[in-house]
């Protein structure tokens, strides 16, 4: 959540420099799909001829008030692994992440000294993942690490690996024994109470830059989730309350009132949830602050919340269970995971709703071109971290990665990444194939189907023909006869005929090339071509292969010379220009 620009040698030496802190940029939740300004020199043309759009910042809005967040300019320069790399307003580079080979759920053990974890289908439950922890309370995950917040003894903020390794207990030294804990692209997050004062609290990602009290809260603060545009925590107490701002200088205690004992919180792009342990509930707002709903689950004294594309999450303290319900609600299971130790703190591998879910690029020539803009959203409550965008399918070499922010940082909550997708048609027809986003999501990989329609107006064309090889010993005796192979290179798909003529010795007679016979010495000497058959195959652009037998339906071809005539004709019945390739039969 806090940009930052790099300084040094950029581009050909040219010097970067960090702009002026200047205020915050704030990047609204997407109503649209702008294109993403990184595109690769020499792109091409769009598919009506013209060159693509100049590129441009996505729509932002901004406040008058002073934030700790630095203003980028339209794009900002920065280095990562040797590399210099442009990228738009608000991303930073981080370390490249790799998925987990399937999605997880991670609770703090409270009553032990343990993290525990299992898979998103409730399998695979292992209640010390990570041990040595101080009373842990909160817990989050970013798709590399996960973080937690030793609740007893001196304060810190622990971090390992995902699966558990490089574990460091005292990863940040807090002001206080923390209580909830959160992360995005740039932080980590904490919530503490000093003297009596609450705050929230945060660090870089590699543990230093420690601010021991960014934003003021109540007395008794606890859970804590942030997005790109703003931070969220839970106000203890009852009643107590849901606080949410917007920078340091901010801060709204009373975003969400009346909730009882509030813990954990956790914001998607749609809602905020909270765990109201008093209450006994799940509570639900929408971001902007309306739809407020204090019982949209009713359970028994939940303390930490989490949320996916597909589930809630809750962890129940004094049943030691983690539970489980869908998005609206229903089908709910309070015994989801059992056997945990006072669980609290809550978080799940994030989740990637794409906008558009699938894509007809519009008609296209053959050799043109045409782009559209992909929004991955993070629609869970933890970040995202994409390791790889590729495409898969029949025709996958027809489509382009021209604009890609998503490898660039990890995607904060909430928020989301732009790929920019050119179709470039090789060939003629419906070409199929689909955009391929490998993250650490519980639905990754994450298949986004593209098709599209290239014409090509210029009729085929044979780039290469031969018979291989061009003398043929055929017998008889065999029908498993070696026979040969007609190569050739159609410029697109197209129907091709093969017309096979024999070569014998004329003679010229009125104009015309007729067979030689005994007495017709007369007139000079020519090639009678007789066709002796015909073949015919269905054949796509590039290199093709037809097998030839040396036989005419049942016949054998006799010795001699004969000559392959081919056409191709596409599907508009444009025909080729003939090519013509010979053979010798002994």
């Amino acid at each position: 959540m806090r940009a930052r620009a790099a300084q040094g040698q950029g581009p050909q030496g040219q010097a970067v420099h960090p702009p002026a802190p200047r205020g915050r940029v704030h990047a609204p939740r997407p109503q649209g799909i702008q294109q993403l300004p990184l595109h690769r020199p020499g792109a091409g043309q769009e598919a009506g001829g013209g060159p693509l759009p100049a590129p441009g910042p996505a729509p932002l809005r901004r406040t008058q008030r002073q934030h700790r967040h630095d203003e980028l300019p339209h794009h900002q320069v920065t280095r990562y692994r040797g590399r210099w790399l442009t990228a738009p307003l608000g991303v930073v580079v981080a370390l490249a992440c790799s998925s987990p080979a399937q999605a997880r759920i991670y609770w703090a053990n409270q009553a032990s000294t343990s993290i525990g974890a299992a898979n998103a289908d409730g399998t695979g439950v292992n209640q010390s993942l990570i041990g040595g922890a101080s009373a842990p309370v909160g817990v989050a995950v970013d798709g590399v690490h996960i973080y937690w917040a030793h609740g007893g003894g001196s304060g810190r903020i622990g971090r390992a690996k995902l699966d558990g390794s490089e574990v460091n207990q005292a990863f940040v030294t807090t002001a206080a024994p923390p209580q909830g804990v959160a992360v995005d692209a740039l932080s980590v997050y904490w919530t503490q109470t000093v003297s009596g004062a609450g705050h929230v609290a945060f660090a870089a990602l590699d543990g230093s830059a420690v601010n021991q009290s960014y934003l003021p809260t109540g007395p008794a603060p606890c859970g804590v989730a942030v997005d790109p545009d703003k931070e969220y925590w839970a106000d203890g107490g009852d009643p107590g309350s849901i606080g949410r701002a917007h920078g340091a200088f901010t801060p709204t205690q009373g975003f969400v009132t009346g909730v009882r004992d509030p813990c954990g919180v956790a914001d998607t792009p749609t809602y905020v949830y909270w765990a109201s342990r008093a209450g006994n509930a799940i509570g639900r707002a929408r971001v902007d602050g309306t739809e407020t709903v204090q019982t949209f689950l009713s359970l028994p004294s939940p303390c930490g919340v989490a949320v996916d594309g597909a589930h809630i999450y809750w962890s129940s303290p004094a049943s030691g269970t983690i539970g489980r319900a869908n998005l609206d609600g229903s089908g709910a299971n309070p015994n989801f995971i059992t056997g945990a130790q006072s669980p609290c703190g809550i978080a799940v591998d994030a989740s990637v709703d794409p906008s558009p879910p699938s894509y007809a690029f519009p008609t296209t020539r053959v050799g043109g071109g045409s782009s559209q803009a992909f929004f991955i959203r993070d629609s869970s409550s933890s970040p995202l971290a994409v390791t790889r965008v590729a495409f898969a399918g029949p025709d996958r070499g027809d489509f382009v990665v021209i604009g890609d922010s998503c490898l660039v940082s990890v995607t904060p909550t909430a928020g989301g990444c732009i790929v920019n997708v050119r179709f470039t048609p090789t060939g003629e027809g419906r070409r199929r194939g689909s955009l391929r986003v490998i993250s650490s999501a519980s639905n990754s990989p994450t298949d986004i189907p593209l098709t599209g329609v290239a014409t090509d107006p210029r009729p085929p064309r044979f780039r290469a023909a031969a018979v291989r090889p061009p003398t043929l010993r055929l017998s008889s005796r065999s029908r498993r006869a070696p026979g040969a192979t007609f190569a050739y290179t159609l410029s697109k798909r197209a129907r091709v005929t093969f017309t096979i003529q024999r070569a014998s010795a004329g003679r010229v007679l009125a104009g015309r090339c007729r067979p030689s016979r005994a007495g017709r010495a007369r007139g000079r000497r020519c090639t009678l071509l007789l066709r002796v058959g015909r073949l015919v195959r269905s054949s796509h652009g590039g290199p093709n292969r037809k097998r030839f037998s040396g036989r005419i339906g049942r016949r054998l071809l006799g010795r001699g010379r004969y000559r392959v005539r081919m056409s191709a004709t596409d599907q508009a019945g444009r025909r080729s220009q003939p090519r013509i390739v010979r053979f010798r039969v002994v």
